[in-house]
């Protein structure tokens, strides 16, 4: 179980895992209990990324140029002085940065028992805030022992214990990164710890910042973005037939950072800049093993089930749950289809960059994939708490429905 995971820690432990360009600390992977396999790997030009592609399957593409400006240029000082003035940072007091949305809050609903707040800073300030949060050490994951050899490259880590033919490409050469680009530039400890008393940020907390590119982040970041390989995006999109692309976000995190298990309904290409995560992806179909919230609760979309310690008496089905892994470093862009599961863990300080595009037009074919039932199944959530005017109704209605009509 978890066997990728536990060799990983286990080579930072004795230090001899090695990530490019990367000064700052590298955490341990948590100890997730699901077991998983790695995610195949292949190159813009082999064929077998585009067949999953058009199949909806998760690949690490490599050597692939789509983000080459930024993972060229884009370390914490160039940001620092190139990002524009407001900056969307979350702030979390458990490592966990679970979205959280207030406008679903119903009558008399309190959001206190949610440990997220978001902020807006200046990246300057967000620095700040990321040094005087990471002086705390005790965020490391438990040290598991492991049978497994000692690997010597990103694709063997990936598959360790696991073999398989995808993944038989080395990872993109990140030998010209600047080795101290991933450690935040100095600040004198009186004005970080001032700064970040400002925003109520402590030793301990984690930041992590989330901002949309756009014309007003600045000259030298649009310029870079200009330069993305733009042509192979397009030749990747019309291949997959996908519709419009929708945002571009900017994901700067620190070590230790935890986006919880969550799926998005727009197809995402997720590519690293800077740093190493960890990415775990569940299958549309592990959707009964992942308990997602309600559609009209704030947390929609993310699942209920507490990773570090689930509850099986209330959650039983978590126990089937297997996933696909990988861990992500420059330069590598990994494929995440539309309303497949996705927990992701920053190894170390991290720079990313994603690109959403919405899901293009249905092929309607019987059966439904469990994609398009997922669909189908938030679709009746809102129309019928919509029609209700109380969503908290909803659970009693469709227990009556089924219990009264549907129970064999």
């Amino acid at each position: 179980m978890d066997q990728v995971a536990s060799h990983i820690s286990q080579q930072i432990e004795r230090g001899r895992l090695r990530l490019p360009g990367v000064s700052s600390p590298v955490v341990n992977c948590r100890q997730l209990g699901v077991a998983t396999q790695p995610i195949p790997r292949y190159r813009a030009t082999d064929d077998a990324a585009r067949l999953a592609l058009r199949s909806k399957t998760p690949f690490v593409l490599l050597d692939s140029s789509i983000a080459a400006p930024a993972v060229e240029r884009w370390d914490l000082e160039f940001l620092k002085e190139h990002l524009g003035m407001s900056n969307t940072v979350f702030v979390s007091s458990t490592g966990k940065v679970k979205y959280f949305d207030e406008t679903r809050l119903t009558p008399g609903q309190e959001a206190s028992h949610h440990d997220v707040r978001k902020l807006t800073m200046r990246f300057a300030e967000f620095l700040e805030c990321m040094a005087v949060a990471a002086r705390q050490t005790e965020r490391f994951a438990p040290r598991p022992q492991s049978s497994c050899n000692e690997p010597t490259t990103s694709t063997q880590r990936d598959s360790c214990c696991q073999p398989t033919a995808a993944a038989a490409v080395a990872p993109a050469d990140a030998a010209a990164f600047d080795s101290n680009s991933q450690q935040p530039p100095a600040a004198s400890d009186d004005s970080a710890a001032r700064i970040a008393s400002q925003f109520g940020i402590h030793s301990g907390d984690v930041v992590y910042l989330q901002q949309g590119l756009s014309n007003s982040v600045g000259l030298k970041i649009v310029e870079s973005f200009l330069q993305f390989n733009w042509k192979l995006l397009a030749e990747l999109q019309r291949d997959a037939n996908w519709s419009d692309l929708t945002t571009n976000l900017l994901l700067v995190s620190m070590a230790g950072a935890v986006t919880p298990a969550h799926y998005d309904e727009q197809e995402n290409l997720f590519a690293q800049v800077r740093g190493a995560k960890r990415c775990v992806l569940f299958a549309p179909d592990r959707f009964p093993c992942l308990y997602p919230y309600p559609v009209h609760h704030p947390c929609d979309r993310q699942s209920q089930v507490d990773f570090d310690n689930p509850d099986l008496a209330r959650f039983p089905r978590f126990s089937e749950l297997h996933g696909w892994e990988c861990i992500l470093e420059p330069g590598e862009v990994l494929y995440i289809p539309a309303y497949w599961w996705h927990h992701v863990e920053s190894l170390t300080d991290s720079v990313s960059v994603n690109f959403w595009y919405l899901v293009g037009p249905p092929e309607i074919a019987h059966p439904l994939t469990y994609q398009q039932k997922i669909s189908v199944m938030r679709n009746i959530e809102k129309m019928l708490g919509e029609a209700l005017g109380d969503p908290t109704q909803l659970s009693s209605l469709l227990s009556d429905l089924v219990l009264g009509r549907y129970t064999h």
